[in-house]
């Protein structure tokens, strides 16, 4: 019997290997774990680099040991940019669990949780929300109210050219 506690205490807090990725339904996609640092995917390529990412204003991407990069597209809850999230860890180990969609034409990483490497301790990657929240308070179609995407529809129209709309 005092086997099977200590068994079941080690069980309890051993770090999990499984995923708890969440599908989305998308075509080619794969849970996934990854070990890496998070990079300005504009300096990667291009050698253009500013500090700190760009301080959240570009796309950031996963570079692991190998250095392959996976360009970060979107996170949970509200399928939108993780970049909130990871972007604290700009040039520092990381490690992420989310979904990646194997396209052929361009892979891209969704990252559902992370967690700084070393660390028993996942967080969700919902930075995005919380941030908004605290600009523009609670909303069950957050794209609806946003600021910016009311200036942009008002502006360009809901589909993103003046003067078209949508068949009612």
């Amino acid at each position: 019997m005092r086997y099977l506690f200590l068994g079941l205490a080690l069980a309890v807090s051993a770090p999990s290997l499984t995923f708890a990725a969440e599908s989305v339904g998308a075509q080619y996609e794969n849970e996934i774990v990854l070990k890496g640092q998070i990079v300005d995917i504009v300096c990667e390529l291009t050698g253009n680099c500013t500090k700190e990412c760009g301080e959240g204003k570009r796309v950031l991407g996963l570079k692991t040991d190998d250095s392959t990069i996976y360009l970060i597209a979107k996170g949970p809850p509200l399928f939108a940019n993780a970049n909130e999230s990871v972007l604290p860890f700009c040039a520092k180990p990381i490690e992420v669990d989310g979904l990646l969609i194997k396209n052929p034409k361009m892979p891209l990483l969704f990252v559902q949780r992370y967690r700084a490497a070393g660390s028993a301790d996942w967080k969700d990657a919902d930075g995005f929300e919380v941030a908004w929240k605290a600009r523009n308070g609670e909303s069950d179609e957050w794209f609806r109210k946003d600021p910016l995407v009311v200036e942009i529809v008002k502006k360009s129209g809901p589909l993103g050219i003046p003067g078209l709309a949508p068949k009612p």
